[in-house]
């Protein structure tokens, strides 16, 4: 099993069904998830939004919140230098996050690869 980066928008339909809801949770069962600690903000920001939107109930906000709590048991959370190495890799070439997650998830199977051998 592999890693793999969702982005905000991606996390989000694994807890509030929308289209493409399905394939985002196909890829929960066949992947870790890799992100940074930075990504429980911006998903609780991003959920809190539908709530302001009238899209679902704050009772829904804090349901969606309980359920991604729990799944942050199986994600791999980058560690604080590595976020700051990305940041440079960002400033250096000009990259976009995702770009630079995608680095550190094909660093992160090398490694899931290594413990599965």
């Amino acid at each position: 099993m592999g890693g793999t980066f969702l982005d905000t928008i991606a996390l989000v339909k694994r807890y509030h069904e929308e289209e493409h809801s399905d394939i985002i949770n196909e890829i929960f069962k066949k992947y870790i998830i890799v992100f940074s600690k930075l990504s429980i903000i911006v998903f609780t920001s991003a959920i809190n939004r539908k709530a302001v939107e009238g899209v679902i109930t704050k009772d829904e906000v804090f349901k969606f919140l309980n359920f991604f709590l729990r799944d942050l048991a199986n994600f791999v959370i980058m560690k604080s230098e590595e976020i700051n190495s990305s940041l440079r890799v960002i400033l250096k070439h000009d990259l976009k996050i995702q770009l630079v997650f995608a680095l550190k998830i094909k660093e992160y199977n090398q490694s899931f690869d290594k413990k599965i051998k």
